[in-house]
């Protein structure tokens, strides 16, 4: 199964939130019973203790990133994929806890790349109106 990459981009420490539809083996919309989901780097490491996390059921379903889910660990790259699996069960006529898994990759921008460590200096002006001369 391909995964799905999402245009959307999100920003580095920043939120983001990503929509999950459901649609039992009739096409029609389901709600889950249960809900779990995992956020991870492309190589299956686990981001921010963000593993099994257990959500409420409903469809549509939403997961919102924020802060530390969005950061950039290779500060040399534009941006990072990551992963967002979702595994949910439901029932059907067909079964109960009958499983549902689904994931999309994301992409994040490096936004320290962008605008790195700026700094705005400002220096005293004095303006003056002392007018040094005379008029004969």
């Amino acid at each position: 199964m391909r995964v799905k990459e999402l245009e959307k981009i999100a920003n580095e420490e920043s939120n983001y939130t990503i929509t999950f539809t459901f649609y039992d083996e009739s096409d029609s919309l389901v709600t889950p019973t249960t809900i779990r989901w995992f956020l991870s780097s492309l190589d299956g490491a686990i981001i921010n203790s963000r593993y099994n996390v257990e959500g409420t059921p409903a469809n549509p379903f939403a997961v919102t990133l924020s802060g530390d889910d969005l950061q950039i660990f290779n500060k040399d790259a534009d941006f990072e994929r990551r992963y967002l699996t979702i595994k949910a069960t439901y029932d059907s006529s067909y079964g109960n806890d009958l499983p549902i898994t689904s994931a999309v990759i994301f992409r994040i921008k490096n936004l320290r790349l962008i605008a790195p460590d700026l700094y705005l200096s400002v220096t005293d002006t004095v303006f003056t109106n002392d007018y040094v001369g005379g008029v004969a």
